[in-house]
């Protein structure tokens, strides 16, 4: 996100920070795929219930919310609207 997204060639994330901001986004992609097999009927509403719990959780990662608020304005409302429904625990 730094690079691509912030065109920040100088960050300072540590190894360990960056592993978890890169697979932040990638969970989002997965889960955002997820959601577009789901309304296209390519996913059962069992698997999908599970989906969300995953959704919800990562939503709730305090320290992550950054990488949320980033890419939350290129997710379709539909999908930006489930995720917003949850109760937010990153609330201040």
């Amino acid at each position: 996100q730094a690079i691509v997204w912030d065109v920040d060639f100088d960050y300072v994330f540590s190894e360990t920070e960056t592993a978890f901001r890169n697979n932040m986004h990638s969970a989002w992609h997965m889960y955002e795929n997820d959601f577009y097999s789901y309304t296209q009927g390519l996913m059962s509403d069992s698997t999908w219930s599970a989906k969300l719990a995953g959704i919800e959780r990562i939503y709730n990662i305090c320290l992550g919310r950054e990488i949320y608020d980033a890419r939350a304005p290129i997710f379709s409302a539909e999908f930006r609207a489930i995720i917003e429904s949850f109760a937010d625990e990153c609330e201040e």
